[in-house]
């Protein structure tokens, strides 16, 4: 019979705690596989924090952690919106958040990735 691994995801200590405490609750719980939660307060993907990205990626290696995916707000991101401001700042975020991802050392990196490229091509209306 296989073995199920479970994962866990942050959103859960979004209001309570930053994704720091989060990780380390879940390493100590035994999870392997995560998802972040990417929202400020929990953890900024606007505001790149080079030593917290690295703390981050060190409690993924010390339980041995792999991330899966690092989410942002779905009520703050919108690729869909006719309003060119908002998906220009949809577009960014994403960017932003692939540039921040503190993938574990032992499983690669998001920017390890090749090509990754986010496109994103205007609906038009006809008049």
């Amino acid at each position: 019979m296989p073995v199920t691994t479970l994962g866990a995801h942050t959103f859960g200590f979004v209001w309570s705690c930053f994704a720091k405490e989060a990780l380390v609750r879940l390493g100590e719980a035994g999870f392997r596989h995560v998802q972040l939660m990417a929202t400020p307060p929990h953890y900024d993907p606007w505001t790149k924090d080079a030593e917290l990205t690295e703390r981050l990626r060190s409690i993924l290696d010390r339980y041995g952690m792999s991330l899966l995916a690092l989410d942002l707000a779905s009520s703050d991101i919108n690729l869909a919106s006719p309003s060119v401001d908002v998906v220009d700042f949809a577009v960014d975020a994403y960017a932003r958040a692939i540039d921040r991802a503190p993938n574990s050392e032992r499983n690669g990196s998001v920017s390890d990735l090749a090509d990754v490229t986010l496109c994103c091509q205007r609906p038009t209306i006809a008049s």
